[in-house]
Order: C-alpha cells, then sequence, then structure tokens
C-alpha cells in the first residue's frame, strides 16, 4: 500500500511540475556586458562611459539599393525616428553623415566621401557608394529587442522596403539573436536527448518499464530544475540552459548506480525467501526487505556522490559572474533534490514491480544455464579479466596517465577564450552572412572606445583639438590593427582664419554649435560643473578579425597621449589629459579573460574540498590520495587538448570543468566505497569459497553501472554539439569528453593505482 501512496504521490505531481516548467515568466537574456565584476577598474571605467554615452548597442540595417542616392534611406531613418520615438536614439545613415558633411562642414565631395570610408559607406556598384541606416535602443528598449525589430519591419513597408530583403547587423541585432538562438537551437534538441537517454536504458536495464520510470523521474527532476530557477525569477541565459537538460541525466546515471546495490541486495537475500515463495504476502514482505537493504547501502555513496557534485557546483559560487553563480547554486539544489527524490521513488517502484523477483528468476535460470557449460567458459568473468589487465600492467597504465596529465596541463595556458561574433554562430549562420554583408556595405562593425577627458577644457583650443582627433585617426588606422575611427573630427568643418571680430564671432558661435550637434551625436559628453569634456574616438575592427585588444589599448593610449601630451606635457595651457579604453568587447574580453582565470581557483578550491570530502567518506588517507590522480585527468587532458587543438572557448563551455570535477567523483567514490565493503567480506566466485580480490569484486558490482553512466551521460549530452549555438555545442562536447576521459580514468588509472596497494596475499588470487 505505501509504495502506491508514493507512486500515485509522483504521479500526481509529475504534471504540475512539468506544468510550471513550461511557464517561466522570466525572459531568456544573454546581456553579456552584466556579467562581470562591478567592483574592478574595468568594468567601473565601462560604467562611467555607458552614463556618459549610453550603450552602444546599433542596429544596423541595409538593403539591395540602399545607396548614397536612394531617398528610402532618409525616409526610412525618418520613420524610425518618428515611429519608435521612445525606443531608439541617434538614428543616423550614411546619407545624412554625407550631406551633413557637404551642407554644414562645407566639404567638397571627395574629401567628404573619404571621411566617411568605413564608417558609413562602402564601395557600391555604378560608381555610386552603399550605406545604411542605424540606430542605438534606449535602456528601456534593450530590455527586449525583439519587439523593436517586429514593429520595424512594419515601419519598412511604409517606406517602401521589403523587409525580407533587408539585412541586419551591429551589436544590438546580434545580441538579440544570440537571445533567440540560445533559446530556440538547444531547445530543438532536448527531445532527441531524451529520447536517446531512455533507448540507452532500455539497452542497458532491458526492462522497458523500469527504463520509463528512470527516464520519467529523470524528467521530473529535470523539469524541478526549472521551477527552481523560477521561483528564484531569474533571467534565463545561455549558461543555466543546459541545467535541465543535465540535472535529468545525472538521475538517469544516479538510478544506474542505485541498481547495482538493489542487484547486490536481492542476491544476498535470495535465500531468505523460503516459506512458500509463490505467497503474494511473504513475496511482497520480501521486494521490502531488498528495498530497504538496497536503500541502506546506497544511502552513503548516494548521499556521498551527491554531497562531491554539489560542491563542484557550488565552487562556480567563487566566481564574479552572476550567471556562472546561479547555474552552480541552482545546480546543486536540483541534484541535490533529485537524488533524494530518487531514495524516495525508486526503491517503491522497484518494489511495486516486483524487480527483486525477477532478478531472483534470472539468476537462477542464469545458474542452470552455466552448471551445462565447461569448467573454462563457466569460470569465465570479464571484471576478473580487467582487473588482472589493470594489475600486471599498472606501470605501462600508470605511466601513460601520468605523462597525459603533464602534456594536458601543459596545454591549458594556451587556451583561447572570446566573445567574438564567429564564437557563438557556426560558419554560414545568418547572423555571420549578415554581418559579412554588412561589412562590405559600411565597413567594420566592432568597435572599441578610446575617451579623451580635457580638464578645464577652453573653447579656445577646440579648433586645434579637432584637428588633432583627425590626425589620432589617420595614426590609428596605420599603427593599429583598427581600419577605421569615427570621432567628431569626422564632421569638423572647415574653419575661417579669424579675420576681425565679427568674424572670429561667427566662426566661435559655429564651434559652439557644431559641439552642440555632436554632443546629441555621441560623439562628446560636456560636464559643464566640472569644466570636463569628454571626446570619444569609436575605433572599428572587423566581426572577423581577431585581435589582441590589450595590446592594441595601449598602442590607443600611447598614440593618444603623444599627440595630445607628449613626453607628459599637455599641448593645451592648463589643460590636462586623461585616456581612456573602454566599451563593450573591451568588457568582453576582460569577462572572458577573468573568468578563466577565476576558473582555475574555484577549480582547485573545490578539488581541495572534494579530496578532503572523500578522506573523511573513505576514512583513510590512502584511497583519498589514490582518488586524486583520476580526478584530476578529465578536466587536465580535455582543456590541455582544447588549448593545443586551437578551440576557444566561453563562459558557458569553461563551466565544464567544475561541473565534471563534481560527476566524475561519483564513480571514484562507488568503486572504492565497493572496494572497501569487499575487503571485509568473502565473496563466492564460481565452485570455489576463495577470497576474490577487491578490486574485481568492486568491478564486478559498479564497473558495468559506471560504463553505463558515462555512455548515457556522454553520448546524451554530446548531441548538443548538432545544434547551431556554439557556446552549448561546446558546453555538450568539453562535458561529453571529459566523461569519457573520466571513464578511462576510474577503469584503468583507479584499478592500478589500487593494484600498487593491494596486499600481496589478495594479488596472487586475481588470476
Amino acid at each position: 500500500m505505501r509504495e502506491k501512496v508514493l507512486l500515485v504521490l509522483f504521479a500526481l505531481t509529475f504534471p504540475l511540475v512539468a506544468f510550471v516548467s513550461t511557464l517561466p515568466p522570466q525572459r531568456f537574456r544573454n546581456e553579456i556586458t552584466e556579467w562581470g565584476d562591478r567592483n574592478t577598474l574595468v568594468y567601473r571605467e565601462f560604467s562611467a562611459y555607458r552614463e556618459q554615452f549610453g550603450a552602444n548597442e546599433p542596429i544596423i540595417l541595409s538593403w539591395p539599393g540602399c545607396e548614397l542616392n536612394d531617398q528610402r534611406v532618409e525616409k526610412v531613418a525618418v520613420e524610425i525616428e518618428t515611429q519608435l520615438a521612445g525606443e531608439v536614439r541617434n538614428v543616423s545613415s550614411g546619407q545624412r553623415a554625407y550631406w551633413a558633411l557637404r551642407d554644414d562642414a562645407k566639404l567638397n565631395a571627395a574629401t567628404a566621401l573619404e571621411r566617411l570610408q568605413n564608417v558609413f559607406i562602402g564601395p557600391g556598384e555604378n560608381g555610386d557608394h552603399r550605406t545604411a541606416v542605424g540606430f542605438q535602443l534606449t535602456e528601456t528598449a534593450r530590455l527586449n529587442r525583439g519587439e523593436v525589430l517586429t514593429r520595424l519591419a512594419g515601419i519598412l513597408k511604409t517606406a517602401d522596403v521589403e523587409p525580407t530583403e533587408v539585412i541586419y547587423a551591429g551589436l544590438g541585432h546580434n545580441l538579440y539573436t544570440l537571445d533567440k538562438e540560445g533559446l530556440e537551437s538547444p531547445f530543438r534538441m532536448v527531445p532527441q536527448i531524451m529520447l536517446l537517454a531512455f533507448f540507452l536504458t532500455v539497452l542497458f536495464v532491458r526492462n522497458i518499464w523500469l527504463a520509463f520510470f528512470i527516464n520519467a523521474l529523470g524528467t521530473y527532476t529535470g523539469c524541478l530544475a526549472f521551477n527552481i530557477v523560477w521561483l528564484a525569477d531569474v533571467d534565463m541565459n545561455a549558461i543555466i540552459w543546459p541545467l535541465p537538460t543535465l540535472t535529468m541525466l545525472l538521475t538517469v546515471s544516479a538510478s544506474l548506480h542505485f541498481l547495482s546495490y538493489f542487484r547486490k541486495s536481492a542476491e544476498s537475500l535470495s535465500g531468505s525467501l523460503t516459506d512458500d515463495p509463490n505467497s503474494k504476502e511473504n513475496a511482497l514482505v520480501w521486494r521490502r526487505a531488498v528495498a530497504v537493504r538496497a536503500v541502506r547501502d546506497a544511502l552513503k555513496p548516494i548521499l556521498c556522490c551527491t554531497a562531491t557534485t554539489a560542491i563542484g557546483l557550488l565552487s562556480l559560487l567563487l566566481s564574479t559572474s552572476e550567471p556562472v553563480r546561479q547555474f552552480g547554486l541552482f545546480g546543486a539544489l536540483s541534484v541535490l533534490a533529485g537524488n533524494l527524490l530518487l531514495l524516495v521513488w525508486f526503491p517503491a517502484w522497484l518494489t511495486w514491480i516486483g524487480y527483486a523477483e525477477r532478478l531472483r528468476v534470472v539468476a537462477a535460470a542464469h545458474s542452470k544455464a552455466q552448471a551445462g557449460l565447461p569448467q573454462r567458459l563457466n569460470r569465465f568473468d570479464r571484471w576478473r579479466l580487467w582487473a588482472s589487465l589493470t594489475r600486471n600492467g599498472r606501470w605501462p597504465i600508470v605511466g601513460v596517465c601520468l605523462v597525459g596529465l603533464l602534456v594536458g596541463a601543459s596545454g591549458i595556458p594556451t587556451v583561447k577564450t572570446g566573445s567574438a561574433l564567429t564564437n557563438f554562430f557556426s560558419d554560414g549562420h545568418e547572423a555571420l552572412t549578415s554581418a559579412k554583408e554588412m561589412e562590405s556595405r559600411v565597413g567594420p562593425l566592432n568597435s572599441v572606445e578610446l575617451l579623451l577627458r580635457f580638464d578645464n577644457a577652453d573653447l579656445a583650443n577646440d579648433r586645434l583639438r579637432l584637428k588633432g582627433l583627425r590626425r589620432l585617426a589617420s595614426r590609428i588606422e596605420s599603427e593599429t590593427d583598427f581600419e577605421s575611427c569615427l570621432s567628431a573630427g569626422t564632421f569638423a568643418p572647415q574653419f575661417k582664419r579669424a579675420q576681425g571680430r565679427l568674424s572670429d564671432s561667427v566662426e566661435s558661435a559655429r564651434l559652439r554649435r557644431f559641439k552642440e550637434e555632436v554632443e546629441t551625436a555621441g560623439l562628446l559628453h560636456r560636464d559643464s560643473g566640472k569644466g570636463l569634456e569628454t571626446w570619444r574616438v569609436s575605433c572599428r575592427y572587423s566581426v572577423f578579425k581577431q585581435i589582441d585588444l590589450a595590446r592594441q589599448t595601449a598602442k590607443l593610449k600611447r598614440i593618444a597621449g603623444a599627440l595630445f601630451a607628449p613626453d607628459g606635457q599637455n599641448v593645451f595651457d592648463g589643460e590636462s589629459l586623461t585616456t581612456t579604453v573602454t566599451g563593450e568587447f573591451v568588457l568582453f574580453d576582460f569577462i572572458d579573460s577573468q573568468f578563466f582565470r577565476e576558473l582555475l581557483l574555484t577549480y582547485l578550491i573545490a578539488f581541495g574540498i572534494i579530496s578532503f570530502v572523500v578522506l573523511i567518506v573513505l576514512r583513510s588517507f590512502k584511497a583519498s590520495l589514490i582518488a586524486i590522480l583520476p580526478n584530476l585527468f578529465p578536466a587536465l587532458v580535455v582543456l590541455g587538448a582544447a588549448g593545443f587543438l586551437g578551440f576557444a572557448l566561453d563562459v558557458a563551455s569553461l563551466t565544464t570543468a567544475s561541473v565534471a570535477l563534481g560527476i566524475a567523483v561519483d564513480d571514484t567514490l562507488h568503486f572504492l566505497l565497493w572496494h572497501q565493503k569487499m575487503e571485509k567480506s568473502e565473496t563466492k566466485m564460481g565452485d570455489d569459497f576463495l577470497r576474490a580480490s577487491p578490486i574485481h569484486s568492486a568491478l564486478r558490482y559498479c564497473g558495468t553501472a559506471m560504463v553505463q553512466t558515462s555512455m548515457i551521460l556522454g553520448l546524451s549530452i554530446v548531441l548538443y554539439a548538432l545544434c547551431g549555438f556554439l557556446p552549448t555545442v561546446r558546453f555538450g562536447i568539453l562535458l561529453s569528453a571529459m566523461m569519457f576521459v573520466a571513464l578511462v580514468g576510474d577503469l584503468l588509472l583507479l584499478p592500478a593505482l589500487m593494484a600498487f596497494c593491494t596486499s600481496s596475499q589478495n594479488s596472487r588470487q586475481i588470476g
């Protein structure tokens, strides 16, 4: 009766948990600029820049025939300003910039085109020049970019532009695509992952009803992970997104390990069912006894494995990235809840379907079949053979693994990180093809912001300052990896020489008006109360160009200093200059490098805590030392290989090291706990009552589960490699690779290390 009550509770709560997981109120947002440590200098400089100039997340659009002489260009710009007045700012176009230089700055056509080349315009057909329309999103609109783009399609129709022919680019559009693809692309793979996990479970347990419940329980805990995020009212993002799938697979894996203890319990109690085994009452009592024994035997290993997995995840709380901390916290809570529910509902299901009796029947049939086999075949045991192999080959196995560890460790410093657009989408993705087409129209799209702050700025120096900005742009383009620059100097008019007070007054008024215009355009910020003026130079480079931003930042500061403050002496008397290099892409680069450093720290701390937990659980300093190497193996080998192969990583994929550490320790603990248990007992092997090797016995009871769980987790999660969103692709590939490397460590390196510590008596009995 009690089993039915528990299973009815599971059946009743399952729809509710599943339903809630389909209705998360939060958005899917990848606001990478919010992932950094706000206490660092880089982040403070970026925050100050945003306060002065606003977010630099442009959306740029163009279409076939969008050229300087296309009347639709201005029509589209005007419609955007009118109909999206509350959502956009700084609407611009190459056409507007060109006529501003011709009419306001009084430049000839050749000079105007030269200044705007690779900034607002690019080469076109028939001698004309292609261009685009661009705008910045307001802070409110940034939270819902999709709605702005949806409304934009209707605006284009009113301006006689076919929306299906329009190409979009710019950081604002890239972040929208990142949110859209980061949700939809991995989501399409979830059914395939669940189906493969179910198929593998059926293959391993050879019982469709048992496999059904195991995967239903895994689905339950996966939905529960979604619910935890929902209850916390946290925005879903590319880092948190794989968590529910990972939780589901971990529950399936833990279920297979529990089956090992259940089989051992059924084997141990097989002789206790003596009084009328066909009686339903006696059978039920026996089933419950088997389940209770299994829970008792599995409680310590499963709780210990839960603790180590949780520690691996909780180590991510040391990160300064908020989504990474959320992944660690929610992951630990999900794993804890999943394993506790496993110990409640899985034994009830096994008791209800009479799985222990099925095991007894199968074991009896197997013994009867073996009785007729020759002695040589009867004694064959694949785990005995494997134990013998690892014992006899322990020296080369340990030697090769140590070399692999050292080589892997040497490759970790070469690991590349980056937040370039090409690091998020695969070749041929629409985001990349659109960016390539747009760059051919208007020039490079990525930008780094060089800010020149002048204290006590004097209007009398502004003409020289504008000339200096043009010279600065020329030197940046020739001496750095940046291809073009946009600044107030780009639009600076030709000022006439003063020929009297009236002329000087006219030119001063003209200069003041020009400064107001460039301030509105976001190229100048003035703080009149403090006498500060910050002039912005936007240094552009291609989306597809990999540059060393740290080195280029130093170059920008050096060039600016050489022009405006050579040898530390300010060019303008009474003014002082402060240079800052910032911007979204500078911050992205800093966040990547910072998190990679944090990864090493969190991994080492997690490894130390887990090693201490293993020491407490095993109560053996020797066993805890032996457990160290197999669990260093996955992260060092896989990340080292990624470094050597030039496999670019991101924040999401770097979390796999701590996650894999927590998971890999599970198999190690199961093996060592079985080993300790077998050292204290005698096991009947075939027709002999010899004391079996503890290594062989441990492999016999948990080796199959280790292989099965690694295959389910590794083969299922690697399906994420088929989605088009590269952070999730890398997460799946790296975690899958670490699972299989961890399996090699637990099946080869761990038994080989244990063989060194096995007594001579047990060593002789292996073979």
